[in-house]
């Protein structure tokens, strides 16, 4: 790997290795207090915006770095500041209430993210809370808001998409144009494995396919599962 001056800018024009750039701070309201025994805190950077994202929770982690890998996604805040003035039926009491993650995507949809392990869902009354808010006080802070669970923030999608975001920090170009012309050489599904195992460098194809897959120019046949687990892609034409 090359560094400094031996490095031309024509050799650096598709390499994302070559400059470190410190990532902004995060922008939460609310930033994660120092580690305690049996506490998950601290941040993530997301790769698009090139900022710090806070997380206070396995299940915030994991669902950050899922967000933070969708091509969708065009702005992430974590701990966004809170939705005022929401009542629950029968009380006088103003209640605030701050969301996990906002994401907004490409289309300019915004989605509020509130995450809770399924074990504190009712004991939390995050459903009553999220749908009180959906009625009286979420215009113009989101335009959807849900509650992410285990059942959605799986450590599959996760695994993946921490693979994805650090594909994404080592990408060269013209490895991905070669790698996307290879697999558009075949009739239908190959394996990702069968296929970088099958070149030159193996690191390096994987590390294309991977940014072609966040391209959506190639499409992995099974979200759900771990891309070595179920390595089935196909590229796609258009």
């Amino acid at each position: 790997m090359k560094y400094g001056t031996s490095l031309t800018l024509d050799e650096a024009a598709d390499r994302y290795d070559v400059a470190w750039v410190r990532p902004s701070q995060s922008t939460g309201r609310i930033q994660p207090t120092p580690r305690t025994r049996g506490s998950v805190r601290g941040h993530l950077v997301d790769f698009t915006t090139n900022r710090a994202l806070g997380y206070h929770s396995t299940l915030e982690q994991r669902l950050g770095t899922m967000l933070s890998a969708d091509p969708a996604v065009i702005d992430l805040e974590d701990q966004p500041s809170p939705v005022l003035n929401y009542q629950f039926p029968g009380e006088n009491k103003v209640h605030e209430h701050t969301f996990d993650f906002r994401a907004t995507f490409s289309s300019g949809v915004r989605i509020a993210y509130a995450v809770k392990p399924l074990k504190k869902v009712k004991s939390s009354r995050i459903h009553e809370i999220v749908d009180l808010i959906k009625v009286q006080s979420l215009r113009g802070f989101a335009d959807i808001a849900v509650v992410a669970t285990e059942e959605q923030i799986t450590q599959e999608k996760c695994d993946n998409a921490e693979e994805v975001n650090e594909a994404r920090r080592s990408r060269v170009q013209r490895d991905c144009d070669a790698v996307l012309a290879h697999l558009r050489s075949y009739d239908g599904a190959v394996s990702m494995i069968d296929v970088a195992d099958g070149s030159d460098d193996p690191g390096r194809t994987r590390i294309a396919i991977l940014c072609l897959i966040y391209d959506g120019l190639v499409k992995h046949l099974d979200p759900f599962q771990r891309f070595d687990d179920a390595p089935m892609i196909v590229a796609s034409f258009h």
